[in-house]
């Protein structure tokens, strides 16, 4: 009798753990899953790794946790942006997107792009949107504005250059919202390398949030300053129309030209677009 005693208590323990460790609302977990709560270092990457037993449509959710709300973040899956919050005065909203993902084990990027020194973030993964949107309800806060797929559009970028890279390095995709002064406080959409002599040909920057500016920039392997490089709308006047825009008003966003050869210093760079950079 006290075994089946013991036995029944271990029992309701192990349940008690594994409810406690489940998003509100799921019982069991659907498929893809993965949930988490916690605080990482703006400007940093956190791995989400998560398994699907079969191929499937993935939700991806996140959002700033903190009892202030400062903090920017993404979610990317193979290159592409599949979730990121947005701040509106007093409320935060969240881009739910999805992505068709392959049997196996996978990884998610969690990317902090602005905010405090520690940035709080919720995040959510899964098969099935209700637990995604159920988990990011119970974590979010009381100024969590709910979820939205306004998002979804067509903002592709391809992205092309004239020439060769002078060197091997590093391309970045950055986010101009308006009203930042310094490079380092555009948000990063993506980065990646390229080899020296590398002539991007119908690169493609996929799922770009709209509404915005981008910027491509280009550091050499070894430099410490990074270059602008120009759009074909580039004048040189540091005026709104030196920028890229992204928009959902158009079915599919312009390409992006370049060269290396008119890369641009950051020191040399208007950012201050608001105030028409005189």
């Amino acid at each position: 009798m006290k075994n089946r005693y013991a036995l029944l208590v271990v029992l309701v323990a192990v349940l008690s753990l594994v409810l406690l460790t489940m998003p509100l609302g799921a019982a069991p977990l659907a498929d893809c899953s993965a949930f988490g709560t916690g605080g990482m270092n703006q400007f940093t990457t956190l791995s989400l790794p998560f398994a699907c037993e079969m191929d499937s449509t993935v939700y991806f959710g996140v959002c700033d946790s903190g009892p202030a709300l400062e903090d920017f973040f993404n979610i990317t899956y193979q290159g592409a942006i599949v979730a990121y919050n947005e701040i509106n005065g007093p409320n935060e909203a969240v881009y739910v997107g999805s992505s068709m993902v392959a049997a196996g084990s996978q990884e998610g990027l969690l990317n902090s792009l602005r905010g405090e020194a520690l940035a709080t973030y919720s995040y959510a993964i899964s098969s099935d949107y209700d637990e995604v949107t159920n988990y990011l309800n119970s974590q979010c806060g009381s100024d969590f504005g709910g979820v939205s797929t306004s998002g979804a559009c067509n903002t592709n970028i391809p992205i092309f250059t004239q020439d060769g890279a002078p060197s091997a390095g590093t391309l970045m995709l950055t986010a101009k919202l308006g009203e930042e002064s310094v490079l380092e406080d555009e948000p990063v959409l993506y980065t990646w390398q390229i080899y020296e002599g590398q002539q991007l040909n119908n690169v493609m920057a996929a799922s770009v949030t709209p509404d915005r500016y981008v910027r491509l920039w280009w550091q050499s392997d070894g430099d410490t300053e990074w270059y602008l490089l120009p759009s074909q709308y580039w004048h040189g006047t540091g005026l709104e129309d030196s920028e890229y825009g992204v928009t959902c008003m158009d079915e599919t966003q312009p390409s992006y030209h370049t060269a290396f050869a008119d890369a641009v210093p950051a020191s040399d760079v208007c950012f201050d677009v608001l105030n028409g950079c005189n």
